[in-house]
């Protein structure tokens, strides 16, 4: 038998090094999925409903616990929207990646996660490793905040799901625009520190009260 009987996942090292290893293997993983199931297109995303069951067999070296915790990871750093349930083993997890549809980038993937448990995209080689880099992806460069900056609708609509006002989310604006212009420092996603940025001061309000 073959020391490498199945196909390997394929991930975008920048959006691993903007995000995570983990993180990066699962946004291409459900991505396959979005590319090849049928979707839901719902305020402007596209959503799937995937057995849990199916998504652990697609991923075979995590739990159930795992897959949890990474997906959560996405949701708070502003990458993918989740239905009313988080992954819970035995369920259905409904989700949607937090980018407009038509806007998307395409997944580097062959074949269908239906087809085969491994998650095949790309062609078999006992040269391969396990989970192979893509050469190229058309992945943002980091760079520092605008003076301007203003968070998109989408990313507020995201704050929501998390009970958090519309009018303190924009109070927290201007302050968190002023702190990182004046340390300079580029980001991937200003959108995803905006979003840990407000749920931290609204937790800390909670607290207070």
């Amino acid at each position: 038998m073959s020391l490498i009987p199945e196909t390997p996942l394929l991930f975008y090292p920048q959006l691993a090094a903007a995000l995570g290893l983990e993180e990066a293997v699962m946004v291409q993983t459900l991505k396959a999925f979005l590319a090849h199931g049928e979707v839901e297109n719902q305020h402007g995303f596209a959503w799937y409903e995937v057995n849990a069951d199916k998504l652990l067999q697609t991923l075979p070296f995590w739990q159930a616990n795992d897959i949890q915790r990474i997906t959560n990871n996405l949701r708070e750093q502003g990458i993918l929207l989740i239905g009313a349930q988080t992954f819970q083993q035995g369920g259905r997890f409904r989700f949607a990646i937090n980018e407009q549809v038509g806007n998307t980038v395409s997944a580097p993937v062959t074949a269908s996660p239906q087809q085969n448990s491994g998650l095949s995209t790309a062609p078999t080689s006992r040269a391969t490793t396990a989970i192979t880099p893509a050469p190229t992806a058309p992945i943002q460069r980091a760079q520092a905040i605008s003076k301007g900056w203003q968070p998109e609708n989408d990313l507020l609509a995201q704050l929501a799901q998390y009970g958090i006002p519309l009018d303190f989310a924009l109070e927290q604006v201007g302050g968190f625009v002023t702190y990182w212009t004046e340390r300079n420092e580029p980001r991937y996603s200003w959108g995803s520190r905006y979003l840990k940025h407000v749920l931290r001061l609204w937790r800390k309000q909670e607290t207070r009260s």
